[in-house]
């Protein structure tokens, strides 16, 4: 894996990382040389391949996946950090609240609609609680686009009810919708 860094083609480097993923378990002897060397690929697209692979082989191992959302929230793709994101939370088990590192990771997104697509995941899952809710809801701040943010206000509205936790997250983010369209949606 020192070596890896040498290789000047990004997509041979994620080649490389992908086949150990299938070999051998990213552990904590083997995690700090894996993400050093995966930090050298800069292609957002080879990134996304890399941390899909370590996130399908982490199997509940939470130390690993949060490695792999860390190195995911360094790219500078949209596209491919929220469609990163989607995969996780599509995959990750639904008794369990996604992690910190999730929503971490979530708010290095700038554009409205792959934010809200991220973040929907969350809400899509279903078993989120309202706490977690209004983790998303914080994160939802750097959505700018009314109609984004109106689309994940819906769809947390039609899927969990507005306890005394979520409440006030619901209304301080439904607060920033100014479309009139927009506001009769929430």
């Amino acid at each position: 894996l020192q070596s890896a860094k040498e290789i000047g083609s990004d997509f041979e480097v994620a080649g490389l990382l992908i086949e150990i993923t299938e070999v051998h378990a990213i552990d904590a002897t083997l995690a700090p040389a894996f993400f050093d060397a995966l930090a050298s690929v800069s292609s957002d697209f080879e990134r996304h391949r890399v941390v899909s692979a370590v996130a399908r082989q982490a199997k509940g191992d939470q130390a690993v996946l949060d490695r792999a959302l860390d190195a995911a929230a360094g790219m500078r793709s949209d596209f491919e950090l929220a469609s990163f994101l989607a995969e996780v939370s599509a995959s990750y088990p639904g008794d369990r609240p996604l992690p910190p590192s999730f929503l971490t990771a979530a708010a290095t997104i700038n554009s409205g609609f792959e934010l809200r697509r991220a973040l929907s995941g969350v809400v899509t899952r279903g078993g989120a609680t309202s706490a977690q809710l209004a983790s998303v809801l914080e994160a939802a701040g750097g959505i700018t686009s009314d109609f984004e943010l109106a689309e994940l206000l819906v769809m947390i509205a039609q899927r969990y009810p507005l306890d005394d936790v979520l409440r006030p997250a619901y209304f301080a983010a439904a607060g920033r919708v100014r479309g009139a369209a927009e506001r009769s949606r929430r």
